[in-house]
C-alpha cells in the first residue's frame, strides 16, 4: 500500500492550524473570540457550497487537479524524460508560472540542489527560473548555459505574456543559431492553453513538445498542473505524493463544515483581522528556510486574488490585506521590533515544523564562557523551535495575535496539503469580501501602457 493511502500514516502527517495565540483571552479586543469565528460559519458554508457546485461543474479547476491522474502522469513522464536527456532546465515564466515551481524545489529539493554534482544530488535537473526580464540576469544564464545539455520550458497559460514570450523569442533564436531548428525543437517545451493562444499556435506549427494548462485553472492556482509538476518531476521531486497530499486536503475541506475546516478558519482570521480588527497586513513567517519561497508564492495568491476595487455587486470595494513574507529566525533580527512594538496593524501566520530532515547537535565546550556554554548539549532543532515559540509569546505579551500552520515534517505530502489549504483559504476569503478571487483587473492598465510603448497592434 502506498503510504498516503495508509490512513494512520496520513493522520500522523495532517497539517494542523493552531489558533491559541489568536484566541487567547489576554488579547482582549485585539484577539478573536469563538463567537466571532462561529458567527461567520454560515457564510463560509454558503461560499463553500456555491464554490463546489461550480467547481464540480468545471468552472473552477484547482480542486480537481490533484485527483486528475492522467494529467499528473503525463507531466511526470515528460519531466522524467527531460531529466534523462539533459542536465539543466531553464524555466521561462512569471508570476504563478515561476513562483510555484521555485517554491516546490526550495521546499523539497536539497538546499544546494543546483550546486551539487549529479552523482551527489541524485536524479534531477538543475533548475533556473527566469521570472524577470532583467537583461543582465537573462544574458548571463544564456551566456553560460551549455545549450547542448540544456532544455527550456516556456510557461504561459495565455500564450502571449510579454515577459515570457520575449524570453522565448531570445532563447529560440539562440538555440536555432547554435544547434539548428531540430536542435531547438528538441530542447523547447511549451506549457500553455490546450487549444488557444499564440504559444499554442507556435508549438503546433513548429511541432514542439507541449503540456496543457487547464483553462479553468488560473495562473496563481496552477502549481498542481503541468506548470509546477513538469519542473518538479524534472528536478527529481515526487509529484505523485505531492498531489496525494493536496487531494487529501481537498477531501478534508470538502467534508468539513465552517470553522472545523482549516482553510475556512484561515480565511476567517484573515478577513476578521482586516475588516474588524484594523489589521490589514498578514505576515507569513516560516521557521524553515525550505518554506520561505512558499511565503512568496502565498503573497501573490493572497494579494492578486483579494486586492479588488469593485465587489461582485458592482459596489466600490477596496478590499484585501497586504501579505508580507518574513523568515524565522532571520527576521527576528530585522522585522520583529516593528511587529512587537510598531503599529497594531498586523496578523502573523507562522509556519512551524515538528520534525526536520536531520538533527544538528551543538557540542559542549567553552565552559569558561557562561554566555555561550549553556548552548552545549542542545540542538539547532531545539533552538529554532524555541525561537518560534518565543516570538509567538512575545507577540502575545504585546497584545498582538498570531496563528500557525504546523507541518509534521516538510515532505511532498505535506507541501501538497499546504498548497490546497492556502488556495481554498484565499477563495473563501474572496467570498467573505464578496469579490472575485480569480481575476486581476488591476494589472491590465499597466499592461496597456506597456503595449502602447512597445507598439503592439491595437494599442
Amino acid at each position: 500500500m502506498r503510504r498516503w493511502e495508509d490512513k494512520r500514516w496520513a493522520a500522523q502527517n495532517e497539517l494542523r492550524l493552531d489558533t491559541s495565540c489568536a484566541t487567547d483571552a489576554s488579547l482582549g479586543t485585539s484577539g478573536f473570540t469563538k463567537g466571532e469565528l462561529d458567527s461567520i460559519g454560515p457564510r463560509l458554508d454558503e461560499v463553500k457550497r456555491e464554490f463546489f457546485k461550480k467547481a464540480d461543474a468545471g468552472e473552477y479547476g484547482f480542486p480537481s487537479l490533484p485527483h486528475d491522474t492522467d494529467q499528473i502522469a503525463t507531466a511526470a513522464q515528460l519531466g522524467r524524460q527531460l531529466e534523462a536527456e539533459f542536465d539543466d532546465l531553464v524555466l521561462l515564466g512569471i508570476g504563478g508560472s515561476a513562483l510555484g515551481p521555485r517554491a516546490l524545489l526550495s521546499a523539497l529539493g536539497h538546499p544546494l540542489h543546483n550546486m551539487l554534482d549529479r552523482k551527489v544530488r541524485g536524479p534531477g535537473l538543475r533548475l533556473h527560473v527566469m521570472e524577470n526580464v532583467d537583461p543582465v540576469t537573462f544574458a548571463s544564464v544564456l551566456g553560460t548555459a551549455n545549450l547542448q545539455r540544456t532544455c527550456f520550458a516556456a510557461v504561459t497559460k495565455s500564450g502571449s505574456t510579454v515577459e515570457t514570450m520575449s524570453q522565448f523569442m531570445i532563447a529560440r533564436h539562440k538555440l536555432i543559431e547554435r544547434l539548428g531548428f531540430e536542435g531547438y525543437r528538441a530542447r523547447m517545451v511549451a506549457v500553455t492553453d490546450p487549444k488557444k493562444g499564440t504559444l499554442r499556435k507556435i508549438a503546433e506549427e513548429e511541432k514542439l513538445r507541449t503540456l496543457p494548462v487547464p483553462p479553468n485553472a488560473g495562473g496563481r492556482f496552477s502549481v498542481l498542473c503541468a506548470v509546477g509538476l513538469l519542473p518538479a518531476a524534472a528536478t527529481g521531486l515526487d509529484v505523485e505524493e505531492l498531489c496525494a497530499g493536496a487531494a487529501a486536503m481537498e477531501k478534508r475541506i470538502r467534508s468539513s463544515s465552517a470553522i472545523a475546516d482549516p482553510s475556512a478558519l484561515f480565511a476567517a482570521l484573515g478577513w476578521l483581522a482586516d475588516t474588524q480588527k484594523r489589521r490589514n497586513m498578514l505576515v507569513m513567517m516560516p521557521y524553515a528556510d525550505a518554506l520561505l519561497d512558499f511565503a512568496e508564492w502565498f503573497q501573490q495568491l493572497w494579494a492578486e486574488s483579494l486586492g479588488k476595487k469593485v465587489a461582485l455587486d458592482g459596489k466600490p470595494a477596496g478590499t484585501g490585506s497586504t501579505p508580507i513574507r518574513a523568515l524565522g529566525v532571520t527576521d527576528q533580527h530585522s522585522q520583529l521590533q516593528m511587529y512587537v512594538e510598531g503599529p497594531q496593524d498586523k496578523l502573523v501566520c507562522f509556519l512551524a515544523v515538528d520534525r526536520f530532515a536531520c538533527e544538528v547537535a551543538i557540542p559542549k565546550g567553552l565552559e569558561k564562557f557562561a554566555d555561550v556554554s549553556y548552548l552545549g548539549g542542545h540542538t539547532l532543532n531545539q533552538l529554532i523551535a524555541y525561537e518560534q515559540e518565543a516570538t509567538e509569546q512575545s507577540l502575545l505579551a504585546a497584545g498582538r495575535p498570531s496563528f500557525k500552520v504546523v507541518f509534521p515534517e516538510v515532505n511532498a505530502f505535506n507541501v501538497g496539503q499546504f498548497i490546497m489549504l492556502c488556495e481554498f483559504a484565499t477563495m473563501l476569503a474572496g467570498g467573505l469580501y464578496n469579490v472575485n478571487p480569480f481575476d486581476q483587473p488591476g494589472v491590465e492598465h499597466g499592461k496597456n501602457i506597456m503595449y502602447k510603448k512597445l507598439g503592439k497592434p491595437g494599442h
